[in-house]
């Protein structure tokens, strides 16, 4: 191979490798912003989520059993089961968003790293 072709190949190849660096390296602030704010905006809606649920679930066990105190119907007593069940994952709905608020807001750069170094493992 002509060395001449060899050393505009590799010409090419650096000044390709250097814009590719400097895109990089302009897009990477606004990729960190849309990463915060995508899953900060989806801890808080999972938080009204869950809150919407719990009180949703007591809500209508409180009626029931003001209804029916001894749940003497089985329609009433698989009711309440699964309105407490409805109440307890929007209790873990809540207490799973509610880190994740708190560590973009405090530590946002803590929050990146742990993120990207998340979708490195799962590239492996």
């Amino acid at each position: 191979m002509d060395k001449s072709v060899l050393d505009k190949f590799m010409g090419e190849m650096l000044t390709l490798l250097q814009s590719a660096e400097k895109f990089t390296m302009e897009q990477l602030p606004l990729v960190a912003k849309e990463v915060l704010a995508y899953n900060m905006a989806m801890a808080i809606a999972g938080v009204l989520l869950g809150v919407v649920m719990a009180t949703v679930g007591f809500l209508a066990i409180k009626r029931i059993l003001k209804e029916d105190p001894e749940l003497d119907s089985i329609l009433n007593f698989f009711a309440t089961l699964g309105l407490a069940v409805l109440s307890l994952v929007g209790i873990i709905f809540v207490c799973t968003n509610v880190p994740t608020i708190l560590q973009i807001h405090f530590a946002p750069r803590l929050y990146l790293i742990e993120y990207f170094a998340h979708l490195v493992q799962h590239v492996k």
